[in-house]
């Protein structure tokens, strides 16, 4: 094999992982873990404008947005994922 077929393949094989990877994240993202930063003062004293959170959304649920249905103005366009509440 030449040297530009092994190059190609080294990519392709990163370009692979590397989609792989961002599934796992979009995944996690949905049904895991959220991180959140809190913009205004709304919650004070308990949590800081600017604080950083993580959210671990196994124990109440997570949500998944239809954007669809929001885009066409439905208000319940999300769909609960359950929980260990």
């Amino acid at each position: 094999m030449n040297t530009f077929t092994l190059l190609l393949e080294r990519l392709l094989s990163i370009a692979f992982w590397l989609c792989i990877l961002g599934l796992l994240w979009l995944v996690l993202q949905v049904i895991g873990f959220t991180s959140f930063r809190i913009p205004t003062d709304s919650m004070l004293p308990t949590l800081q404008p600017g604080d950083c959170i993580l959210v671990n959304k196994g124990i109440m649920g997570g949500r998944i947005f239809d954007f669809f249905a929001s885009a066409e103005g439905d208000e319940g366009g999300s769909e609960e994922i359950m929980g260990r509440k």
